[in-house]
């Protein structure tokens, strides 16, 4: 009828209307957790005593990181701007949470990711773990494999191979060698089972769990998560110089204070998604590696030739940024007062240690 709007057009206008309306409520929500009015952020304390966790969602989802109490910064950071279709995909929040007690604390998978480059060192990372830990499963990660090295995956004894679906995030997380990737592929498998020992394919596991007592003891005190790699390197790095200035204005901690700290590696990581770390570690990561100016906006390449810099110009220069090393490090190091005995291991270099390749040979099942 003349004048009036055909009824699929009026739909097609409510649906346009409805769209509209929920971007406009999302950008609110965001900007309310930035002014501290919605999503009010409890400042965390670290814990003290072994945490056992019930498995409950958490009530809300904040975009904009706080500092916790004992960091001594009390700015929040600038808002993360990420599409909910991301986090969607990496089903958060968790419908359940690990409980880590003393009987579970040994009750984690290893996983590591590599693209062809890297596969002659993973088959001898995965050697190592089936030599010491023949009980554990292990899921290699595939960010570029050829098809003859897929199908050695495939009968590799205890290993799952799996494809990561880069296609399923931003563009930037398809930049391999900017490590965004490596946190969304530890949610990927925390979502399956709860617990997991991250390490780089260039290291070897040369000890077996009896060895590991203290790395749990660890775990089991702080909440759930120790960098196992210490980094004693004969001139190793702060954190202030091997993090992107950048990454600060979403992630704020005490600069003085990074610049005595020495950056751990993030090469050999033992998760547990309890609550505790959930919120406090593992959702920052995940936003700063779906965030490219927080994890990526700074090159890999050193910006200045450091090696020719005096110790005291190394503590206050930003030299290269380490993706999310830096991230870790700055989180953690906010998290436990920049005490790092409270979330790294004093020597684990008998335990985890970068080696030459073909140290071990791989086990096949199939």
């Amino acid at each position: 009828m003349t004048g009036r709007y055909p009824k699929h057009q009026l739909y097609i206008n409510f649906c346009v209307a409805l769209g509209i309306l929920y971007l406009v409520l999302y950008r609110v929500l965001q900007q309310n957790a930035w002014n501290g009015v919605l999503m009010s952020h409890s400042r965390a304390k670290a814990p003290e005593t072994e945490h056992v966790y019930n498995s409950q969602m958490p009530a809300s989802l904040e975009y904009v990181y706080n500092p916790p109490e004992q960091s001594g910064i009390y700015d929040p950071g600038r808002p993360f701007s990420i599409d909910p279709s991301f986090i969607e995909h990496l089903d958060l929040p968790p419908k359940s949470f690990f409980q880590l007690t003393n009987a579970t604390v040994r009750k984690f998978v290893f996983v590591t990711a590599v693209d062809t480059s890297h596969f002659a060192e993973a088959k001898d990372c995965i050697a190592s773990i089936q030599h010491n830990f023949p009980d554990h499963h292990i899921l290699l990660y595939d960010l570029g494999l050829e098809k003859w090295e897929i199908n050695q995956v495939n009968i590799w004894c205890n290993v799952d191979y799996r494809k990561f679906d880069v296609k399923a995030y931003p563009k930037h997380v398809g930049r391999i060698t900017h490590k965004a990737f490596k946190f969304l592929v530890i949610q990927e498998v925390l979502a399956q089972y709860g617990a997991a020992f991250w390490i780089d394919a260039s290291f070897r596991a040369t000890d077996p769990v009896d060895s590991w007592q203290d790395i749990f003891d660890l775990a089991l005190h702080n909440g759930g998560i120790v960098m196992v790699y210490n980094e004693t390197g004969e001139m190793p790095l702060t954190n202030y110089a091997w993090s992107d200035p950048y990454m600060f204005q979403f992630l704020p901690t005490d600069l003085d204070v990074q610049k005595s700290l020495i950056q751990q590696c993030s090469c050999a990581v033992l998760i547990y998604n309890t609550e505790f770390v959930f919120r406090h570690v593992l959702w920052w990561m995940y936003l700063c590696s779906l965030e490219r100016e927080c994890i990526t906006r700074a090159s890999g390449t050193a910006s200045v030739d450091w090696q020719n810099l005096d110790p005291e110009e190394l503590k206050t220069t930003f030299v290269v940024h380490r993706y999310d090393q830096s991230a870790l490090n700055t989180i953690l190091g906010n998290l436990f007062g920049y005490d790092q005995s409270k979330y790294t291991t004093v020597d684990n270099h008998n335990i985890i240690k970068r080696m030459p390749t073909d140290m071990y040979q791989v086990k096949t099942c199939r």
